[in-house]
């Protein structure tokens, strides 16, 4: 697993996520998640050429997990993301879930080390 993804997003910023220090930035700024909100963000970028199951996704979840959990979660996380402009998560009805770019088009996602948060932690 790459330990930081980076997205290209519609307006030539980037999303950069860190899977170890929990953290996600736009253009070098955080964006507030949970850990929960962060793992499942993490898993469905890393898996942006399939759509993931709401057991795939439950199993990232502490505890037991149930469809509704999964679609609470689903739920808060897509209020958190809607600052980041160009970022979505789509419903595959009787599937699951996937993002993509506000078009409804996969994302461009690549493994860096060159995330601005981390410039700015090695200064």
């Amino acid at each position: 697993m790459e330990r930081i993804l980076c997205v290209a997003l519609p307006d030539g910023g980037s999303l950069c996520l860190d899977a170890y220090a929990g953290c996600v930035c736009v253009d070098g700024v955080d964006i507030p998640l949970t850990p929960v909100q962060h793992k499942i963000l993490f898993a469905l970028v890393s898996a942006s050429r399939q759509i993931l199951s709401n057991e795939q996704i439950g199993a990232l979840l502490p505890g037991s997990a149930t469809g509704g959990n999964v679609r609470q979660h689903i739920t808060s996380l897509r209020v958190s993301l809607k600052r980041i402009a160009g970022l979505k998560i789509v419903t595959q009805h009787g599937v699951g879930y996937r993002v993509c770019d506000a078009d409804g088009n996969r994302l461009r996602v690549t493994p860096c080390g060159h995330c601005p948060r981390e410039l700015d932690r090695s200064q």
